[in-house]
């Protein structure tokens, strides 16, 4: 009897090791972080505490920025605080348009004509919410034709799931339209930290993707280019991009970091402003990216020298829509306003037209800090 109950004893150890060890493989494969870059959590030797973390985010600094902090970064923060903040948010609708209905059975399929909607806060979170709404019922949708969807969307050689699901649930693989809009939302952030010292920071936040994913544009500029030095070091960008699995709705996260060291060729760096080239996250093994946002930022200091009275700023963000190879050299962002503000006045010019009729048409948000009354 005592040799039996040892037998079941074992029996059931191994058994509920094994449920455990599945469990732990489950969990293993819930949401994901992942990380690509130099990304740590101390940098140079500084360590940070959580108090002085929070106090970074306060001031508007990027987490991955602050999590690659030199000691000369970190130290020339240390008597920067929120002195006054400007942050202006524009949302847009983009309709494109293709060259023929079979669109979505290709990988980077041909833009014709571009068509740009600015929305309204509530517009745009209403469209959106939308949307999210049919994209879930797809994803929870275990009939065949939904099945189909799903693995047609694996192919490398179709379009995004997320990219043509619509307000009708599905796009064009069942209407057969020639025509998919995308959502997103540009965000220029102004933070005075010192009497002298500000913090650019733009944002572009894709709440559905665009069918083409390339090489895109993210710039900051301001219009006083003899009042304001930029500091080099300060120029830091990330793109965080979430994918999702079709078969299980499970998210993995990829984090991208852009600075000014290793990324050189990836930065447009003059006295009127600054761009970053982002090559739009694809998708990756099973998963299909369902969001995508793009950070860059860039710290100014005063000419005390000059009696400026305000501090124009703004973003702006371009879609490449068609394959047309390009570097930093083929562009520049420039601002032409004055005191009155920058409305307007922010442009990427290129050198090459057939550069400039790879994108879509420049996006734009605009702020304005009063230093002086």
């Amino acid at each position: 009897m005592t040799k039996m109950f040892l037998k079941k004893l074992l029996i059931c150890a191994v058994v509920f090791l094994i449920i455990v060890s599945s469990n732990n493989l489950v969990k293993a494969e819930t949401n994901e972080t992942q990380k690509e870059g130099n990304v740590n959590g101390v940098s140079d030797g500084v360590v940070i505490s959580d108090t002085e973390r929070n106090r970074l985010k306060e001031l508007g600094y990027i987490d991955d920025y602050i999590n690659n902090m030199t000691e000369e970064q970190y130290n020339a923060t240390k008597e920067e605080a929120v002195l006054d903040t400007q942050v202006v948010t524009e949302f847009i609708k983009t309709t494109e348009y293709f060259e023929d209905e079979n669109w979505v059975n290709e990988e980077n399929p041909e833009v014709i004509d571009t068509e740009q909607e600015i929305l309204t806060q509530a517009e745009f979170n209403e469209e959106v919410s939308e949307l999210k709404e049919n994209t879930q019922e797809i994803l929870e949708d275990d009939s065949k034709a939904a099945q189909s969807i799903k693995q047609k969307a694996l192919s490398n050689d179709s379009v995004s799931l997320f990219a043509v699901a619509d307000d009708g649930g599905l796009a064009s693989s069942t209407t057969g339209t020639n025509s998919n809009s995308n959502y997103k939302k540009l965000t220029i952030t102004i933070k005075k930290l010192t009497s002298n010292t500000f913090l650019l920071t733009a944002k572009m936040d894709w709440k559905k993707v665009p069918a083409n994913r390339l090489k895109d544009i993210i710039s900051v500029a301001w219009d006083s280019t003899d009042d304001y030095n930029y500091i080099l070091s300060s120029l830091y960008g990330t793109q965080v991009a979430t994918g999702v699995n079709p078969w299980n709705g499970k998210k993995k996260v990829i984090t991208y970091t852009y600075d000014r060291v290793n990324e050189a060729n990836l930065w447009d760096v003059n006295k009127t402003g600054i761009s970053l080239v982002q090559n739009l996250k694809d998708d990756w093994d099973v998963y299909e990216v369902q969001d995508i946002v793009q950070t860059m930022q860039v710290k100014l200091e005063k000419d005390t020298t000059w009696n400026t009275k305000w501090l124009n700023a703004g973003a702006v963000y371009m879609h490449q829509t068609k394959n047309v190879s390009f570097g930093v050299d083929s562009f520049s962002i420039g601002a032409t306003g004055g005191t009155s503000g920058v409305d307007g006045s922010l442009e990427i010019s290129f050198k090459a037209p057939e550069v400039k009729k790879s994108f879509d048409t420049q996006f734009k948000a605009y702020a304005q800090l009063r230093l002086k009354w």
